[in-house]
């Protein structure tokens, strides 16, 4: 491990991998990260600095997901655009030069020897088989550098050791350690944090995933401030933070308001970081409402991750070797003379090249997880939300109080009312005995006016029965409607108790076809590197499967309501999932016993849901029992069972180039297409759990058993 330090300037950006690879260069080399030495009261940044015992090496990172083509020096594209940028809207080579020759001016005045070996890079931090290089361009090899003049390109980060070391060969002489401590000592290098975070980023009020977005997060006493972007999902990782109290910010939503908005202490080396934005102008009891659910989430997550992390050593071990293959098939096919040519061979480099990364993040957390408390990390990660919730439960009340005061006021102020109005009347009493002195014509105007008065009162009476008489029948025929569709929905249901034989199996067949479809979609689900996808995709699947079966069967059936069907029927999904999680930890297993366990639960709860329509009651244990050991039954027979793989792999793939769209219309087109594919195995699946024992239940229909 090499040692690594920051220099505590600037924005610390690096991605998780590049980072990890710094830390595994040899331990006689020196990193030292996010440095800003003045020169001639120019300051220039520099992303990182790595000193071997031979050379100092300057390195400027860039990260792109558009294809990157280089020309020369002052010629690099992003996609179509000029990529240009720092100080003199420089190309990334003119501004590593230009940083490099100001650092070499600070090391010749203070640091002469180490002044004599300074090669400048410019290095892409993602691998990418579409980035050009030179006229005319041909592809970027990753296991060599390529010459754009001065500063020299390396196309990502898989072999930096080697390619620094070769370039640094010819040089003979050694850098002097006292000065490269020295140097150390001069830019205020410290030591890496230990510190690892683990991130998820949401809008709190749609429960939405916070994608693509920068995630900045400041230690507080240092002041250091690392940033990454979340993924698709909102999750984001840092390392290398000091162990102190940090802060989070969102800079790409600045007019959201970021919660929690305590600081994050941590005291283990693992913090497990939920950012939730909220629009302004939510009231603060709905706020504490919500971020209770989110509560809920982070215990969940955190108890997860210790979950999956039982066994570590095997996994790592079994990471490690996945990880020393991968990388020795990266290396062979990279030195394939025809890689420069093959697009078949640069895709399949791209592809392991990914795996590593992903390995790689699993090796990290389940070292980090390895070492850290469940208690403290559970503690650290929920304090920051209940002293949100803490201070919103007290704003709440004092809100309560406050309308309890202005309730108070209000009453009183009735009360002076109603006394006011009595000396008012005692007033008016005196004024009309004034007005019978005055003789007849006032009275006769005293009469015409209370005549008038006694119309208007009228007038409004009148007006106001009107209007309780107009939303009375407004509400009789709202009545008169619900009542209709209930009657309908009624007579429907008979309809289907009284229904032939064979206008059930239709039915069934139909119920069965969509279990069939939604359990092998969600099988293929299981065998994505996707974790904790189970959840997020298959649930609203069976969720949508309950709602197809009802209207099915001529039920309008809500999601809301689904959901609480299925607790009604009394499956316990989570376990499910759960199991469907783990299996994907387990090495060896692909298309196995992870989806063909979702596909039984899903068309055990499609044959639970058609028979509760059907009959109008749930199924007992010893139906639902019989109903499951058909289910394996069918699954032990090979044809069935590769029918069902080959249905789930076509619909699979359809949904993932869908981009996994869980909502119900997307749902609905996806399921509709492969209908009829599946009608085979919903009429297999139909007379293996009815047919059988039909008349058994026909029987105890009519007896009301």
């Amino acid at each position: 491990m090499a040692n690594v330090y920051y220099g505590n300037n600037g924005v610390m950006d690096l991605m998780p991998e590049t980072l990890d690879r710094l830390k595994g260069l040899p331990a006689s080399w020196n990193v030292i990260v996010n440095v800003r030495p003045v020169a001639r009261l120019t300051a220039r940044e520099l992303d990182a600095i790595v000193l071997t015992e031979r050379a100092v090496h300057v390195l400027e990172f860039k990260r792109s997901e558009a294809p990157v083509k280089i020309a020369t020096d002052g010629t690099w594209l992003q996609g179509s655009r000029p990529m240009r940028g720092g100080i003199g809207n420089e190309s990334p080579a003119e501004q590593v030069v230009n940083s490099t020759d100001a650092f070499k001016s600070i090391l010749m005045e203070q640091f002469p020897r180490l002044a004599r070996a300074v090669f400048p890079w410019v290095v892409l931090e993602k691998y990418n088989p579409n980035n050009w290089f030179g006229t005319p361009p041909r592809r970027m090899n990753p296991k060599k550098w390529h010459d754009v003049g001065y500063a020299k390109v390396i196309h990502g980060v898989e072999f930096l050791e080697s390619i620094l070391t070769d370039r640094e060969s010819k040089v003979s002489a050694s850098l002097p350690a006292t000065e490269v401590q020295q140097l150390r000592e001069a830019l205020g290098a410290k030591p890496l944090g230990r510190l690892s975070v683990q991130g998820f980023a949401q809008l709190l009020d749609s429960q939405s995933p916070l994608a693509h977005a920068r995630i900045q997060v400041t230690a507080l006493r240092s002041g250091t401030v690392f940033e990454t972007v979340t993924n698709t999902e909102g999750a984001f990782e840092l390392l290398g933070l000091p162990l102190e109290p940090v802060e989070v910010h969102v800079p790409d939503f600045p007019d959201l308001r970021v919660l929690p908005g305590a600081a994050f202490q941590s005291r283990a080396e693992l913090l497990v970081m939920h950012v939730f934005l909220l629009t302004p102008h939510i009231s603060a009891d709905r706020i504490r409402d919500m971020l209770q659910v989110g509560l809920d989430r982070v215990t969940e997550d955190v108890n997860a991750m210790f979950r999956l992390a039982e066994g570590t050593e095997r996994r790592v071990t079994e990471l490690e070797q996945e990880l020393a293959a991968t990388r020795q098939m990266v290396q062979g096919l990279v030195d394939s003379p025809v890689i420069d040519t093959n697009e078949v061979m640069q895709s399949h480099v791209t592809g392991l090249i990914e795996r590593i990364e992903q390995l790689e993040r699993e090796r990290r957390q389940l070292h980090t997880v390895q070492s850290a408390s469940l208690d403290t990390v559970r503690h650290e990660a929920l304090a920051p939300l209940q002293s949100e919730l803490a201070a919103l439960s007290l704003r709440v009340q004092h809100l309560e109080q406050q309308f309890s005061a202005v309730e108070e006021i209000a009453t009183q102020a009735t009360v002076q009312a109603r006394q006011a109005t009595h000396q008012v009347a005692g007033l008016t009493d005196r004024v009309d005995d004034l007005e019978v002195q005055t003789g007849e014509a006032w009275q006769a105007a005293t009469n015409a006016y209370s005549t008038a008065e006694s119309a208007a009162r009228f007038a409004r009476t009148a007006q106001g029965h009107a209007a309780v008489s107009e939303s009375e029948a407004k509400r009789a025929a709202e009545e008169a409607k619900r009542s209709k569709q209930v009657q309908a929905e009624r007579l429907e249901h008979e309809r289907l108790l009284h229904a032939t034989e064979e206008e059930r199996r239709k039915l069934r067949i139909e119920a069965l076809k969509f279990s069939a479809l939604v359990g092998t979609v969600g099988g293929f689900v299981s065998t994505q590197p996707l974790p904790f996808a189970d959840n997020v995709l298959i649930a609203p699947m069976q969720i949508w499967l309950v709602v197809r079966i009802g209207q099915t069967y001529g039920q309008s059936v809500g999601q809301d309501a689904a959901v609480k069907l299925i607790g009604t029927l009394g499956f316990g999904f989570a376990a499910q999932h759960l199991t469907v999680a783990m299996y994907k930890f387990v090495p060896g297993f692909t298309f196995g016993l992870g989806p063909f366990t979702v596909f039984g639960f899903t068309v055990l709860l499609g044959y639970v849901t058609a028979m509760f329509y059907e009959r109008n009651r749930m199924p007992d244990r010893s139906e639902q029992k019989a109903a499951l050991k058909g289910i394996q039954g069918l699954l032990k027979d090979q044809a069935f069972a590769t029918e069902v793989k080959e249905l789930g792999r076509a619909v699979g793939a359809e949904f993932k180039a869908r981009g996994y769209k869980t909502r119900p219309d997307d749902l609905k087109a996806m399921f509709e297409i492969a209908s009829e594919r599946a009608r085979p195995i919903g009429e297999r699946l139909e007379r293996a759990l009815f047919t059988g024992n039909s008349g058994d239940r026909q029987s105890k229909e009519k007896t009301g058993g």
